[in-house]
């Protein structure tokens, strides 16, 4: 067949999202595979129709469908850009399609719904502040599960999610190693690797005290009633409250997300001496960024063994902004 013969005979919107898909059943995990699977063909291929030749596709045809998403799901009416625009550069590079309508379309001057901008969960940067968070959180009385889950998330900044579904199968205490699987965090492309983090000897401590009175339970973290169940980390959240740390105008607010941002602001004021590196830093809060076909080949690195020193560093400088409070275990 010549080239005008291919574009004829394949060129059909549903032949081409089988084949496109199929192409992408390595480069997707299960569940991310059949979320573009079901939504694109819903939301996509259903509304332009399965026997349209991909050729006759306008830009007003990809605007009608996309913004009718948006306005009911605008992150989702995001993705479906990026998704058929690799479908249409998917379909010239196997001659089935003359010319791409989307090449060099901004997304944005597709979708309706603009951009909004992220707002970021509010941390405690002042140094008064941050110093009455730690003898906070290390002189809590109220409930001892409370006390650890905040003493470990203020020490090793895990996600709200992660901290509150913690299980002790997930610590090596010989090795000092927490080790939670790729599945549970929030990036979880199976091209990376499960997320490790060195562990402290106040986060070990920490652990151990846990230990002791929970073992039983599989979660490190479990509810105050019931230990079958894993804590809502909203109960820490509240606690968080009682404290008094709730006063943004005045940046004496905080919750389990800002302890993250809280960390990496820290650090980068603490290290003036650039010890820690910037990948470093981004892996101890297991941040992955760039386009899909990078990240599968830079997101392999092991910072394993880097990452030791900085959260040694960081439990010691929480240790020294104890002000009298009993770090008694």
């Amino acid at each position: 067949l010549n080239k005008k013969q291919i574009i004829e005979d394949n060129s059909n919107l549903q032949n081409i999202f089988n084949e496109w898909l199929e192409n992408q059943k390595a480069n997707s995990g299960l569940i991310q595979f059949e979320w573009k699977k079901l939504r694109i063909y819903k939301d996509v291929i259903l509304p332009l129709g399965i026997d349209t030749n991909i050729n006759d596709v306008t830009i007003d045809d990809i605007k009608k469908v996309l913004n009718a998403k948006s306005k009911e799901a605008p992150s989702t009416a995001k993705k479906l850009f990026n998704y058929l625009e690799n479908i249409l550069s998917y379909a010239i590079s196997h001659n089935y399609l003359k010319s791409n309508v989307l090449s060099n379309v901004d997304k944005y001057h597709i979708l309706e719904n603009k951009p909004q901008r992220a707002k970021n969960h509010p941390q405690i940067t002042n140094q008064e502040y941050f110093k009455e968070l730690v003898n906070s959180i290390y002189s809590y009385d109220k409930n001892l599960t409370v006390r650890n889950a905040l003493k470990l998330v203020l020490n090793v900044p895990l996600r709200a999610e992660n901290l509150s579904k913690l299980r002790w199968d997930y610590i090596d205490f010989d090795n000092k190693l927490l080790t939670i699987p790729r599945a549970e965090m929030k990036a979880k492309n199976s091209n990376y690797p499960d997320f490790k983090m060195p562990l402290s000897d106040e986060v070990i401590k920490i652990l151990e005290n846990q230990k002791e009175y929970f073992l039983k339970s599989e979660w490190v973290f479990s509810k105050l009633t019931n230990i079958k169940e894993n804590i809502d980390y909203q109960v820490l959240n509240n606690a968080l409250i009682k404290m008094g740390f709730n006063d943004e105008k005045i940046g004496k607010k905080i919750r389990l997300h800002g302890m993250r941002g809280t960390f990496m602001s820290w650090i980068n004021t603490l290290d003036i001496d650039n010890k820690f590196t910037f990948e470093v830093k981004e892996a101890a809060l297991d941040h992955h960024t760039g386009e899909d076909t990078v990240k599968a080949y830079t997101n392999k690195s092991d910072y394993t063994k880097q990452l030791k020193p900085l959260m040694d560093f960081w439990s010691d400088y929480i240790l020294s902004l104890l002000n009298g409070v009993k770090n008694e275990f």
